[in-house]
């Protein structure tokens, strides 16, 4: 969240450029157009970007901001992650409130907003949004809307919204990337959690990056957690590179870099580094990956360098346009912190509380720029009046919209495979019809590489490989690399026997697979997953394009669902070595509390024992009580009692009690 001040002076676009090279990757359109502010549009569907003024575009928003377009270039919608508004300006049916009835502010988060169309759906598009809770400003709401490009006329209709995914204390970043299957998308969002380790410790700070998947069938709800010890600021942009494997943010004065399995969803640190800024917050990679911009600070990832662009001003949102330059909003504070510059500006109130936008003082836009961002150091061509739009009157805010990076990372290299089970020969094939002077092809995990426009392949058994394709044009080598799922007839996982023992009751059988379309259980139920709550023989048919497979397992009772005890009635505290101790032997549990009370019903100790898993089915001897008080004093002779509370494997639960004699 950018702090809304009269001292903040936005004064121009800054824009990166691309270096030049002799192919550039294919790009789709779905970016082409971008609501900067009320009635301001960036229209990239020419060869250069072009400033229209059109009144019909109304937009109040200060930081959150998503545009989608069509693969041609035509507006579909545009929002602040709370109203949606079709290309005509006006707000499509069931459009307002659709983050949680108005529960939310979006309009300051930062990443607020981010459009994704839903896999194999021609016309279905989820917009997901981000936002403080208005009632608790340490929290934030993520959820979900969905939208119907075909209805109302062909402007679209939210056909769903309000759809709660979680409320926590979210940070303003929210970025997606392509799953390595290359159809499911990932989405990520970042839980900011402040803890102690006790009550005299400093506060440490963690991290919990949570990924929710977007398939076919919808959200998966429950997110795949990475709980990491990082800086986590709450405002500020995140970013993929343009790879989808490496994540990216920026917070007061860290950089903090990270690895993502895009298979699993897994995030993991891969370091963090000092910047000389005080308010990290706009991001950004180049082209090629090889550099981040952070503000107005350039990141050289392989040698760790930074150098600063020619320029005093501070550059807010970062965003990659499909021309391959990245643009930025570039503003001043003169007492928030950000450096300051002596370029006249003016004020302009909008139409909303008390925020303010800033235009230039001439009504025009001037456009900033770096020509060749994937270059290091100066060699980047920093120019400060590199193009002056069109003279027209409007205003502005920080906001950017929110791209994701697979937007713009169309290349060459980019292929596609026919093939589905175990046994068949897959065929692949680049998409963009390129003509290299080379392509290699690397089977991992199997030995097999080859050179060719296509490949084919068998592989050796189902389950997740990694392809990766390599194009060499004019000296210039591009890469792409996917998941392949290969199918089998026999992909589900189960154990022939469970005993009922050793699992938590009731527990889950669970046939889920990728590659199965129907399941079949003699329960009668056709779900991939069952709830069992008894001992039998339970089946499972499953069918897909493979074959048909029955799955059999037996849930049976062991002799283990007791737990079993040795506790003596008697010890003697007189240091010889021999029965000193209260010490029982156990089987069976995987922990236990235990309390000891003198005859008046006066605690003399208490403790909790954890038993190690792998000794759990095993004897295993505990010392409880060496027969002394807390103060070291041996008690006196007499009988004392005990409570011990067994936890089994299955987490249920088993009482003994009794009591021992002391003799000294």
């Amino acid at each position: 969240m950018l702090e809304k001040k009269k001292n903040i002076k936005i004064l121009t676009v800054a824009l990166i450029l691309n270096a030049l090279f002799s192919f550039q990757p294919l790009a789709q359109k779905e970016t082409a157009n971008w609501i900067l502010c009320p009635n301001s549009l960036l229209n990239f569907n020419n060869p250069t970007p072009t400033f229209n003024y059109d009144s019909a575009l109304p937009f109040n928003t200060w930081e959150s901001s998503a545009s989608i377009s069509d693969s041609n270039g035509n507006l579909l919608f545009y929002t602040d992650g709370d109203t949606v508004r079709g290309s005509n300006g006006t707000i499509l049916p069931n459009g307002e409130d659709v983050s949680y009835v108005k529960s939310v502010d979006l309009q300051s988060t930062t990443q607020g907003a981010l459009f994704i169309q839903k896999p194999n759906s021609a016309n279905l598009y989820y917009l997901f949004s981000l936002g403080f809770y208005q009632d608790r400003f340490d929290k934030g709401l993520f959820s979900y809307s969905v939208i119907d490009k075909n209805l109302n006329g062909g402007l679209g209709s939210v056909v769903s919204k309000n759809n709660h995914l979680c409320l926590d204390t979210l940070a303003e970043k929210m970025t997606a990337t392509k799953h390595c299957n290359g159809k499911d998308y990932w989405i990520v969002v970042v839980k900011c959690i402040a803890t102690k380790l006790n009550d005299g410790a400093p506060i440490e700070y963690l991290t919990e990056f949570q990924s929710y998947l977007l398939t076919e069938n919808g959200v998966q709800i429950s997110p795949i957690k990475s709980t990491l010890k990082t800086h986590c600021g709450r405002f500020g942009q995140m970013k993929f590179n343009n790879k989808g494997n490496e994540l990216a943010f920026a917070q007061n004065n860290y950089l903090t870099l990270l690895a993502f399995d895009k298979s699993s969803g897994k995030v993991s640190l891969k370091t963090e580094r000092n910047l000389p800024l005080k308010n990290g917050y706009g991001l950004e990679y180049a082209p090629n990956d090889s550099i981040i911009y952070i503000n107005q600070l350039q990141y050289e990832i392989a040698s760790n360098s930074l150098t600063q662009l020619n320029d005093p001003n501070y550059l807010a949102q970062l965003q990659r346009g499909i021309d391959g330059k990245i643009y930025s909003i570039r503003v001043t504070d003169e007492g928030g912190g950000f450096s300051s510059a002596s370029i006249p500006f003016y004020w302009t109130q909008s139409n909303w509380g008390n925020s303010y936008f800033i235009g230039s003082p001439d009504n025009s836009t001037n456009l900033v720029a770096i020509e060749n961002p994937n270059l290091a150091g100066l060699s980047c061509q920093y120019s400060a009046n590199y193009l002056v739009a069109n003279t027209i009157s409007f205003s502005w805010s920080v906001a950017l919209p929110n791209f994701p990076s697979f937007y713009f990372n169309h290349p060459i290299s980019e292929f596609t495979y026919s093939g589905t089970c175990v046994g068949e020969t897959f065929q692949f094939s680049l998409v963009n019809n390129p003509v290299p002077d080379s392509v290699h092809w690397i089977f991992h995990d199997t030995g097999y590489e080859v050179t060719s426009l296509g490949a084919s392949f068998t592989f050796p058994s189902s389950g997740e490989w990694e392809v990766s394709c390599f194009v060499y044009i004019n000296g210039v080598v591009t890469s792409s690399t996917q998941c392949v799922n290969v199918c089998g007839v026999n992909d589900v996982s189960f154990p022939d026997k469970i005993n009922l023992c050793e699992v938590p009751t009731p527990f889950e059988l669970n046939g889920l697979n990728t590659c199965t379309a129907n399941y079949l259980w003699n329960t009668g139920d056709t779900t991939a997953a069952i709830t069992i709550l008894k001992e039998g023989i339970y089946t499972l048919e499953t069918t897909n394009s493979c074959g048909i497979h029955k799955y059999t397992v037996e849930v049976f009772k062991g002799d283990d669902c007791t737990v079993l005890t040795e506790i003596p009635n008697i010890i003697t505290v007189n240091n010889d070595q021999t029965n000193d101790n209260f010490s029982i032997k156990v089987k069976n549990a995987k922990s236990f509390t235990y309390s000891i009370v003198n005859r008046w019903g006066n605690l003399i100790t208490l403790g909790e024992i954890t038993v190690p898993p792998t000794s759990v089915f095993d004897w295993s001897t505990f010392d409880l009580w060496d027969g002394k008080t807390e103060r070291g004093e041996i008690v006196n002779d007499g009988t004392y009692f005990y409570i011990i509370e067994f936890v089994l494997f299955n987490d249920s639960k088993f009482s003994k009690n009794g009591f021992v004699f002391v003799v000294n």
